[in-house]
């Protein structure tokens, strides 16, 4: 087969696990968060997209480095952990994990060579997420200091080594919730690509963790005051979130209403969060984390403070409901729109048209794929004899007279659920829609269609909330001559 497709890839998948099975170090992680599961944490999230289109071949071609890993700092319980989870099913990579206290052992020797048999391990499953969690306790007694435990020096040694210089593609996640003990080796740049703080949420992350925890069990959101319930939980974690969702869940068991918005206050109220009980010590992390990490969440402090006079500003009105409308009354995009609407030019120029095109989509909210052909036609071919379909029924088409290249990276993204089709007007396409010689459908039939059929639609890079498994996936098609 020329490209691998979904059979393909879970046998990839399982052969790997059963090979990591058979370590005792390392430990196979299923993959069931996305993205889509994470609340807020924006610029993390916008950084891992990135990073992840320089694991593919044209980036590969030109010259591209592969990313090496990320450090996430921060409070317990806001989605360190989750986030892991979460890059692994972006790059459709393995996730594995290592407990490094499992490598220790009383035999002279015997723990270096742990350490070096899950390094092989890792690089023979390669591509794969290698996940250290909580990696500061995990290497304490490493810093180099006086008393420092000297096999643990050299496991850590080891490890940093090989960081730096293994060809295979293994992207290491390694999460912390304090910086004590945490050797300055290990935090010094060229080790991880990047060190993220993760800090708690504010108001509008809350309301989205709420949201997403309330929906995950099949309650609807809309169905409660979840902007009031984020405005009284300020200093509440993701975790702290979750755990008012299922006291409120376990106080109304049996009740003919289920879950009320009465429960969610009082389990709130219950909760101590840890903001309270380790005020200090979060303080400190956070000073230390000042220019040395980035942000997570972009500006949040600046944002909190935007956000809590817009809505002192709507509530003195007496007018908070439209307020809700917009929970960022303040957009820093529209500081710069023109660079904004620009970036995606940098990597078309440099060759690099998977990002490119991704980069398009976001800046212009959405494309249809004659517009980026348009877009894209002075940095390279983008017309030809090429189709793209789905491949759930491939007599549904997508769009007709694409070049091989750019119907190939586009089907990528797409399949890698980088880009997102939606069904989309007619109207979207102005003239271009002429272009298509075929009937057209104005919504996504029920079975599949006897005769070829334009379905029209536009690409972009936000997840539905109900996908439908149809429109991941797509196939390129010949055009006959």
């Amino acid at each position: 087969r020329s490209e691998i497709d979904e059979e393909i890839y879970s046998q990839l998948i399982g052969e790997k696990k059963v090979m990591v099975q058979g370590s005792e170090m390392l430990e196979f992680q299923e993959l069931t968060e996305g993205v889509k599961d994470i609340g807020g944490l924006d610029a993390l999230k916008d950084w891992v997209a990135k990073r992840s289109l320089a694991f593919s071949e044209t980036a590969r071609k030109n010259g591209i480095p592969a990313p090496k890993g990320v450090l996430l700092l921060g409070v317990q319980g806001c989605g360190k952990s989750l986030t892991a989870r979460a890059i692994a099913r972006l790059l459709a990579f393995p996730l594995v994990r290592l407990d490094v206290a499992t490598l220790l052992s009383g035999d002279k020797g015997q723990s270096e060579k742990n350490m070096r048999d899950v390094l092989a391990l890792m690089e023979m499953i390669a591509p794969a997420v290698l996940w250290l969690d909580e990696i500061e306790k995990g290497f304490a007694g490493a810093n180099g200091e006086a008393g420092s435990d000297s096999t643990m020096v050299r496991i850590m040694g080891r490890f940093l080594t090989w960081m730096q210089e293994n060809p295979a593609p293994v992207f290491v996640v390694a999460t912390a919730n304090s910086v004590t003990g945490l050797p300055p080796e290990m935090l010094r740049r060229g080790r991880f690509d990047e060190l993220f703080f993760v800090d708690l949420p504010n108001y509008h992350e809350r309301k989205q963790i709420l949201e997403i925890h309330l929906r995950k069990r099949a309650f609807d959101p809309a169905s409660f005051d979840i902007a009031k319930l984020a405005e009284r939980s300020e200093g509440y974690s993701g975790a702290e979130l979750e755990q008012v969702v299922l006291a409120a869940m376990v106080e109304t068991y049996g009740g003919a209403d289920g879950i009320t918005q009465a429960a969610l206050e009082k389990a709130r109220e219950e909760t101590v969060p840890l903001s309270v009980t380790m005020e200090e010590k979060i303080f400190q992390l956070r000073e230390w984390a000042k220019g040395r990490c980035r942000p997570a969440t972009p500006d949040s402090r600046v944002l909190q403070m935007l956000e809590a006079e817009q809505r002192q500003k709507a509530s003195d009105a007496g007018d908070e409901e439209a307020f809700e409308d917009k929970p960022f009354a303040f957009d820093p995009t529209e500081l710069e729109p023109d660079e904004t609407e620009e970036e995606w030019k940098t990597p078309a120029q440099n060759g690099d048209l998977p990002t490119a095109l991704l980069e398009y989509v976001r800046a212009h909210d959405g494309a249809t794929i004659p517009q980026m052909q348009s877009a894209f036609a002075e940095f390279g071919s983008t017309t030809g004899e090429q189709g793209l379909a789905l491949r759930a029924d491939p007599n549904l088409i997508l769009w007709l007279g694409l070049s091989a290249e750019f119907a190939g990276e586009l089907s990528k993204l797409i399949s890698n659920k980088r880009l997102y089709l939606r069904i989309a007007d007619a109207s979207a396409f102005g003239d271009s829609a002429s272009e298509i010689k075929l009937p057209k459908l104005t919504s996504l039939p029920d079975n599949k269609v006897s005769k070829p059929a334009w379905l029209p639609t536009c690409l972009t890079d936000l997840a539905p909330d109900q996908p439908d498994p149809r429109l991941e996936r797509v196939a390129r098609m010949m055009l006959a001559k």
